[in-house]
């Protein structure tokens, strides 16, 4: 009877290994998967930096894509050379502070012109001398 016992609990301790080995590579897999994605985030980050900083001073058109009127920012959106002949699309954050007197009639779909600027740490440009297109 002991013999029979510990041959069902070694043959429950396999499937508990087994469980357990396969629970650790998911887990593998899926922390794998976020540093890549970690990686090509950094990777569009620092390429937009680089574009940013290439056109400095330049003015851009774009279009609010989100605003939240209630909280005074949104972002927009704009292309840029990387400076090798490839546009790029890149996320601006646009803060109400930064916008002249048409601050109320910011909303979503209005076309905008701005200058660039990076804030070091920050993971999009910023948009300055924001102005609304008519």
């Amino acid at each position: 009877k002991q013999w029979y016992q510990r041959r069902v609990r070694g043959a429950e301790l396999e499937k508990h290994a087994a469980e357990v080995k396969q629970r650790l590579e998911t887990h593998v897999k899926e922390a794998e998967q976020r540093m890549m994605e970690q990686e090509l985030k950094n990777e569009r980050i620092e390429a937009n930096k680089k574009a940013v900083e290439l056109h400095q001073g330049e003015k851009f058109v774009g279009c609010i894509t989100n605003w939240f009127a209630d909280k005074g920012y949104g972002f927009a959106v704009t292309s840029i050379s990387d400076g090798k002949g490839a546009e790029r699309s890149v996320d601006v954050f646009v803060h109400v502070s930064s916008v002249g007197y048409n601050r109320r009639i910011l909303k979503t779909g209005k076309k905008i012109s701005f200058k660039l600027e990076w804030e070091e740490g920050q993971p999009r440009p910023k948009a300055t001398s924001v102005q609304v297109l008519k």
